[in-house]
């Protein structure tokens, strides 16, 4: 789990907690690491994407068309 500590810490410059007592500080940890996730959720959808299009551009098909697979 140490990456992902150091991704949210040096990536995101999250260095402290803004709350206090041990419950607030898990329920913002749970946040900030649900923030985390959904964002790598959505740049590997993103690089899906653009390898879809990336490859239909490669056989020469523009957007919408779809070729004879």
């Amino acid at each position: 789990m140490e990456p992902v500590n150091g991704q949210i810490n040096e990536g995101r410059g999250l260095r402290r907690f803004l709350l206090r007592g041990l419950e607030k500080v898990d329920g913002e940890w749970h946040l900030i690491a649900a923030t985390h996730n959904l964002l790598k959720l959505s740049q590997a959808q993103a690089i899906t994407a653009a390898d879809a299009v990336g490859s239909h551009r490669m056989k020469g098909l523009g957007p919408g068309q779809r070729g004879q697979d």
